[in-house]
């Protein structure tokens, strides 16, 4: 299967299995007196910054099918996240019925559907339907324990858990800010169309992946969907309006705004549909995200970090048929002073030819921007992001992709490695 960019692998003699080198103690590594460089010269100059890097020679480094991505800002703050909200429980569930109605308006809502998706004290986690379908505790039932246990879990609706009716509903959305999964059921129904639930599908459990577009360069190609044939470019326009505007609009006061970045075209069946890849955004900057990576071993630095997989799916033509998104931010502050002067690219590559050994040739995929949000701790619901750069590279001696970040503004670096497949 071609990938969007290609890899260029250098084939060398190599005896070392380790992508780091043996002084390193596969901790943070900080390097001192780091060269910066101004935010807006690096936005404004990103192609003459990626020409210089491309002349340069590194000795563990190929950089020459890279692929570098910059956002459209001139400075940025370190973020202090939160993920409490003191919207009373009437409140939220109003805002669940709102969502119900909104995306099916064919559907009746009806409280005995909502349910909790979580564990409730006292409420049997055994108890099933005639067709063994788990049965979970009904919100309505436990308003007051949901609200003790300061909604540690989700809400679920799920109007077909007792069996398949016409125009059933299915989101399972987190309590605080109403993101989640989404499922209508077109999709799901093109690949088996006795289905007895909507919970448990993804596209990617049925459908084939054909190929990936990021969304700056989408080719001229149409390909026929459910109910008829669309084009590709026709698709994300859709996609793109349908989050910025008709998705947001559930969702007024997040302060994160789903971003589409590429597209996926798959098939089953001689069907196809479009898988988009959506990240979450803050002023122009990304979240870290993860995509189809398998396998992926411990951070380096052993701390724990967040990152987001999110996605959505477009079975027939002008409809979202399924979202999946993770967006656990209620509230973002800035964390410091305003941030004008980094680490350019280049430096930040040097950083990481530093670190790595000198016996691997490292294929250099992608160099992106990121905000990397230490994941919350047990009974917080704070925590920080500071911006790196991510690197992505593939190493042929162990056949691991390398995700290597350096933060932005101390050359602190950490990375893990991922197994694809």
């Amino acid at each position: 299967m071609k990938k969007t960019i290609s890899l260029l692998l250098i084939l060398t003699n190599v005896i070392l299995m380790t992508a780091c080198s043996s002084s390193q103690n596969n901790s943070k590594v900080q390097k001192e007196n780091n060269l910066t460089e101004n935010v807006s010269k690096i936005q404004s100059n990103i192609d003459s910054f990626f020409k210089d890097i491309s002349k340069k020679e590194y000795d563990n480094l190929n950089i020459s099918n890279a692929k570098v991505k910059f956002p459209n800002i001139s400075e940025y703050h370190n973020l202090r996240l939160y993920s409490e909200s003191n919207v009373a429980i009437n409140e939220r569930i109003d805002n669940v019925k709102k969502i119900v109605n909104k995306y099916f308006p064919e559907h009746v809502y009806s409280e005995d559907n909502l349910f909790w998706w979580g564990n409730i004290p006292g409420a049997s986690s055994d108890e099933t339907y005639a067709d063994g379908w788990g049965m979970w505790p009904k919100v309505s039932e436990n308003k007051d324990t949901i609200v003790s246990m300061n909604y540690n879990g989700s809400f679920l609706y799920e109007s077909d858990a007792a069996g398949r009716n016409k125009n059933d509903a299915y989101f399972l959305l987190n309590p605080n800010t109403f993101a989640g999964t989404m499922i209508r059921g077109v999709g799901k129904s093109i690949t088996n169309s006795d289905y007895e639930h909507l919970a448990g599908w993804f596209p990617t459990y049925t459908y084939e992946k054909i190929e990936r577009y990021n969304i700056d360069s989408l080719p001229d190609i149409s390909y026929k969907l459910y109910d008829k044939e669309t084009s590709l470019s026709d698709a994300v326009n859709y996609a793109v309006g349908f989050f910025n505007n008709d998705y947001l609009s559930s969702f007024p006061d997040s302060p994160i705004k789903p971003q589409i970045s590429a597209v996926d075209v798959c098939k089953y069946d001689n069907i196809y549909g479009y898988r988009f890849l959506l990240q979450n955004n803050f002023e122009g900057i990304a979240f870290d995200y993860t995509y189809d990576l398998g396998m992926v071993s411990k951070m380096s630095d052993d701390k724990i970090y967040s990152d987001f997989t999110n996605e959505a799916f477009m079975a027939k033509s002008n409809d979202i048929d399924f979202w999946y998104m993770t967006q656990p931010y209620t509230k973002v502050e800035y964390d410091g002073n305003v941030i004008t002067d980094i680490i350019p690219p280049d430096e930040a590559l040097s950083i990481m030819s530093d670190e790595l050994t000198k016996n691997v040739i490292f294929d250099v995929i992608t160099i992106d921007f990121v905000y990397c949000p230490l994941a919350f701790e047990d009974e917080s619901s704070e925590t920080t992001a500071e911006a790196a750069w991510k690197i992505e590279s593939f190493n042929p001696n162990d056949e691991k992709t390398y995700i290597v970040y350096v933060n932005a503004t101390n050359g602190e670096l950490r990375y893990y490695t991922a197994s694809n497949g």
